[in-house]
């Protein structure tokens, strides 16, 4: 008897990454976040359903900046990634169930554009264990985790990533914080030849970034 294809069956994720880029004094410069539990980066996150690239990199860069007074630049490229086995990206936000059925308690929800581990298949199911570290790299501990069952056409196995950019006002400070995702974040301006080093799995994408 065949074995149930771990095989995730939902559609393709899309992602944006907007770099916001100022000048001061003639110089150009890149605005970052500074996670206070992972490291520095870039303005990222998931594209909802029917949402263009443009308006998703507008929202996410205010949603991640407080600023509100951006000015579109364009886009820059697209990236494809397909997930290695094993690995999945919840396509819908979805209950996640106790047994593979619809019919059986819900005990959390997992959203849209969360990365899981898919542990095994049953009924249309993939059951699948979703994990958060205390801070990254180098985590000293998992702080939560979910282990439970989502339909398998919840799951997709291809990450596809937009890069665009935006410009900020002249005016914007050079550091502030800002609330969001119940994080407080630092934003501050660097200098594009002086960047700091990015946390590892976003340091390839300032191949994107546009030169001066």
């Amino acid at each position: 008897m065949s074995q149930p294809s771990l095989a995730p069956l939902g559609a393709p994720v899309e992602k944006v990454t907007p770099f916001v880029i100022g000048q001061r004094e003639g110089v150009c410069e890149l605005l970052l976040l500074y996670h206070p539990t992972a490291g520095i980066q870039l303005p990222a996150g998931t594209m909802e359903l029917g949402e263009s690239a443009m308006a998703a990199a507008l929202r996410e860069a205010q949603e991640e900046t407080g600023l509100h007074d951006l000015v579109w630049g364009g886009m820059l490229g697209v990236e494809r990634e397909e997930l290695p086995p094993g690995e999945g990206i919840v396509a819908l936000t979805t209950p996640v169930y106790t047994t593979p059925d619809v019919k059986s308690a819900a005990r959390a929800e997992l959203r849209r554009g969360l990365t899981v581990e898919i542990v095994r298949a049953a009924d249309g199911f993939l059951q699948v264990r979703f994990s958060e570290n205390d801070r990254y790299p180098d985590p000293h501990y998992v702080t939560f985790e979910v282990l439970g069952w989502i339909p398998a056409d919840a799951v997709a196995g291809v990450r596809i990533r937009h890069f665009a950019w935006l410009t900020a006002p002249d005016s914007t400070p050079r550091s502030w914080t800002h609330f969001d995702d119940n994080h407080n974040f630092t934003l501050r301006w660097h200098r594009l030849d002086a960047l700091p080093e990015l946390v590892a799995p976003q340091a390839p994408w300032l191949r994107f970034l546009p030169k001066p």
